[in-house]
C-alpha cells in the first residue's frame, strides 16, 4: 500500500496520473486529505481516502496503518510527525519533498528546513529527500502563474536590479516523475536529490518568455535594490503582495541547481522553462497568437 499526503496539490495530481499510467492499482493507493479539499476525483477513481491533518501524528499513524511506503508532499515542517507516525505504524520507507530553499541565505525557514532534513536522516528510516526548485505547471502554482496573470494585465513589468539573476524552475510533472522513479528504485534509498528545470534562465529572460507566449511586448522597468527594499517593507505589512523583504533579498541570489545526480540515478530529464511555460499558458486557455505560430486560437488543453 502506497500512502500519500498532499495528493490534491499541483504535484500530487501529476503524480497520481503517473502512478496509474505505470500500472499502480487505485486499490493500492491511500491518500490523506482534508475534508475541505476537492477529493471527489479520488473517490470517483476508487482511491482510498482518509481524512486527517498532516501536522497530527495521530492522524498520520491512523491513516498510514498497513502502508509499506510513504510519499510526503505536504509541507516539510510536518517531518517530526511523519517520522513518529512511521515508527508507530511500522513503515520504514519515506519519500520526502523538501526544497532548494535550504540553500538560501535569505529564506526565513532555511535553517529550519535543514534541521528537519537532518531529523529524517537520523531517524533510521529508509528515506529519500527530493529538493525541487520553484515549482510551476498550472493555476495551482503560486509562482509562475502569478507572473503570467500580471503579464496578461499589463505590458509594464518592474524588475528589481538587473534581472540577470538566475532561476531554474521545475515543471510539476517532471517533479512527479522524479518522485515516482525514487519510489521504485532502490538506489534512491538514503539519498537526497536536487531537481530543477533543464537549464538556468535569467529572471528577465523568464519574464520575456512569458510575454512572448502571450503574444505581448513587455516594457521592463528596472528598479534599484534600495528603492525595492523600501517598497518591501510595505509588502511585509500587507499579505498577498508580490513584493516583500524575503522575495527582494532572494533576488540577489542565483537559484540554479545542479540536478546531475537525479539525472544519473533517477533518469531525470526535465523540460526547459520555454517548454514548460508554454504548456502552462496553454492549460489556462488563454487566447493568443504566438509569434512562433504554435497555435492561433483558444486551446482545448486541460489543466491537470
Amino acid at each position: 500500500m502506497l500512502f500519500i499526503t498532499g495528493i490534491t496539490g499541483l504535484t500530487g495530481r501529476y503524480l497520481y496520473e503517473i502512478l496509474i499510467e505505470k500500472g499502480v492499482k487505485e486499490k493500492n493507493i491511500r491518500c490523506m486529505v482534508r475534508e475541505t479539499s476537492d477529493y471527489s476525483w479520488l473517490v470517483k477513481a476508487g482511491v482510498e481516502v482518509c481524512f486527517g491533518d498532516a501536522y497530527s501524528r495521530d492522524d498520520l499513524s491512523r491513516c498510514m496503518k498497513g502502508a509499506t511506503r510513504v510519499i510526503h508532499l505536504v509541507n516539510i515542517r510536518c517531518v517530526p510527525q511523519v517520522i513518529e507516525a512511521c515508527k508507530i505504524s511500522g513503515v520504514r520507507r519515506v519519500i520526502l519533498i523538501s526544497t532548494t530553499g535550504i540553500y538560501s541565505k535569505f529564506n526565513a525557514y532555511g535553517e529550519q528546513y535543514r534541521k528537519l532534513e537532518r531529523e529524517l536522516v537520523e531517524s533510521s528510516l529508509d528515506y529519500t529527500i527530493i529538493r525541487p526548485t520553484m515549482i510551476y505547471g498550472n493555476k495551482r502554482d503560486k509562482n509562475i502563474h502569478r507572473l503570467i496573470n500580471v503579464a496578461k494585465r499589463t505590458p509594464i513589468f518592474p524588475i528589481i536590479g538587473t534581472g540577470a539573476n538566475l532561476f531554474q524552475p521545475i515543471y510539476a510533472k517532471d517533479l512527479a516523475q522524479a518522485i515516482y522513479n525514487a519510489v521504485v528504485r532502490d538506489i534512491s534509498v538514503n539519498k537526497a536529490y536536487d531537481v530543477s528545470g533543464k537549464y538556468p534562465i535569467s529572471y528577465q529572460e523568464m519574464l520575456a518568455e512569458i510575454y512572448k507566449n502571450l503574444d505581448k511586448s513587455p516594457i521592463f522597468l528596472h528598479v534599484p535594490f534600495l528603492l525595492a527594499q523600501v517598497a518591501a517593507k510595505i509588502g511585509d505589512a500587507i499579505p498577498r503582495l508580490l513584493v516583500n523583504s524575503e522575495r527582494v533579498n532572494r533576488l540577489k541570489e542565483d537559484k540554479d541547481y545542479d540536478h546531475s545526480l537525479a539525472k544519473a540515478e533517477l533518469d531525470f530529464n526535465p523540460l526547459s522553462f520555454q517548454e514548460g511555460v508554454r504548456n502552462e499558458i496553454r492549460s489556462m486557455n488563454i487566447k493568443v497568437e504566438t509569434r512562433l505560430g504554435d497555435y492561433n486560437e483558444k486551446t482545448n488543453s486541460s489543466s491537470v
